[in-house]
């Protein structure tokens, strides 16, 4: 299939009738169009499929066979896509915040889209990291960031990193410089196969809804709206239901984590 195949399909699963701009209102359309309807899923890794470390591989993951991924996969794709469509893209590697304490380099990955070099406008492209900014946040010194979700900040530290905050809260640090898929080979083996790794400890696949979010982790549903938080244990056939009518992915079998905690 040619890649102008992949990208139409790819912005059929979008809901996208035809393809955006090259702008921040462009951006800002896909990017929202891809956190509303693609899920964050770590369901290849759990079902022993293998999906390269390729751009490629990723974007058809998503267009072609309607599925989600984990970051490297969701961004990897988002990146691909950017690409054809004409915009200016890198990939760049952060550190999580967990428990006060930043994770390994490049426990997360994001895209960096350039709209305007002459006047620096960076924005972040992030559809990988669950619930996080539903618009594409500007890389830089520049206040506060309003949101859906909340209130963002995107603050230098050290020499060409930079923290992000969400309502006052850390949630990752950008890496200084530049960085290409290979660079996440080796992490990406491990998410997918250490007994560490949560991607392989449960099966998760999360989406935004109009009013909160819906997540099937391992047989339990949670949906969040409008503050309240309802939690059921399902069984299998309903589980597999639920990832057909609440995500639009079909699947013959429940599956279960690789590796879950003793």
């Amino acid at each position: 299939m040619s890649s102008s195949d992949v990208v139409r399909r790819y912005l059929a699963r979008l809901d996208l009738p035809e393809p955006p701009p090259v702008s921040a209102k462009g951006l800002r359309a896909v990017h929202e169009a891809h956190l509303r309807t693609v899920p964050f899923e770590n369901l290849s890794i759990n079902m022993g499929e293998d999906i390269p470390l390729r751009h490629r591989a990723f974007a058809e993951k998503v267009a072609l066979r309607r599925r989600g991924g984990i970051c490297y996969e969701l961004n990897g794709a988002l990146y691909w896509l950017l690409k054809k469509l004409g915009f200016d893209v890198v990939l760049g590697s952060c550190r999580v915040w967990a428990d006060g304490r930043l994770t390994h380099p490049g426990d997360h990955m994001i895209v960096l889209v350039t709209l305007d070099s002459r006047s620096s406008d960076v924005r972040i492209a992030d559809v990988g990291f669950g619930a996080h900014a539903v618009k594409p946040l500007r890389l830089g010194e520049v206040g506060e960031q309003r949101d859906s979700t909340g209130t963002y900040v995107v603050r230098p530290v050290g020499a060409g990193g930079f923290d992000v905050l969400h309502d006052d809260r850390p949630v990752y640090r950008i890496e200084p410089g530049h960085r290409s898929l290979e660079d996440f080979k080796a992490v990406y083996w491990w998410q997918r196969t250490s007994p560490e790794s949560r991607n392989t400890q449960r099966t998760v696949c999360s989406l935004p809804t109009d009013d909160g979010r819906i997540t099937l982790s391992n047989n339990e549903l949670t949906r969040t709206a409008g503050g309240t938080k309802e939690v059921r244990e399902l069984d299998d056939a309903a589980v597999l239901a639920a990832y057909h009518d609440y995500f639009d992915i079909v699947l013959d079998q429940v599956p279960r984590p690789r590796l879950p905690p003793a």
